[in-house]
């Protein structure tokens, strides 16, 4: 079975650290990738695009991020071919 793939938009370490704990301590299967800001988490989804890294299965979006906030990362997630069809809940 295939390891849960997520990414954490988060620019909080602790925050970080309080979701890799829940992970650990749930004794689930699941490859977490961190990125620290809105730009961060787009250069990541570039990657999926151009197969340097793997498709997320879920994406955990801090609304209020540094550089570019949630909201506008969001926007741009919208915008992108390779990732139209993704799922989210606001």
């Amino acid at each position: 079975m295939k390891n849960l793939e997520i990414l954490l938009v988060e620019d909080s370490p602790s925050d970080v650290r309080l979701i890799r704990e829940a992970i650990r301590e749930a004794g689930v299967s699941i490859a977490l990738s961190v990125a620290r800001d809105g730009l961060e988490a787009l250069h990541y989804l570039a990657g999926c695009e151009q197969g340097r890294s793997s498709r997320p299965d879920l994406i955990l979006l801090d609304w209020h991020l540094p550089r570019m906030n949630g909201r506008e990362v969001l926007a741009e997630i919208n915008l992108r071919r390779a990732c139209a069809t993704f799922r989210y809940w606001c």
